[in-house]
């Protein structure tokens, strides 16, 4: 509420699987817009909370990932991502503006 800080300087960064692939993620897909612009009110959230709002990370066609490699190559990416939250060695300018979280975390 009004004047309400517990939230002040926060990070918040959203973990997504999609069934869709990356290309049906933009204006000219299937669902017309991208991650990022379909979470635009978790960003203006963030915002009035004055929280740091980093791009989203997504898996793509998660519905089809079946080989347990490829699972595990994921969960592996995405526990890099929290140990460099949690280091604070992640590079927040680049992940405020990324299109998502994933491109800065090593394969």
């Amino acid at each position: 509420g009004e004047g309400g800080t517990a939230l002040q300087g926060k990070t918040l960064v959203h973990a997504i699987s999609a069934g869709g692939s990356e290309e049906v993620y933009c204006s000219q897909g299937r669902n017309r817009y991208t991650i990022r612009q379909l979470l635009a009110p978790f960003d203006q959230t963030a915002f009035l909370c004055g929280m740091r709002y980093l791009a989203p990370h997504v898996i793509h066609g998660a519905n089809q990932l079946a080989d347990a490699s490829s699972i595990q190559s994921h969960a592996q990416r995405y526990a890099r991502l929290l140990t460099a939250l949690r280091d604070e060695t992640l590079p927040l300018d680049a992940a405020l503006e990324a299109h998502k979280i994933n491109d800065l975390i090593p394969a």
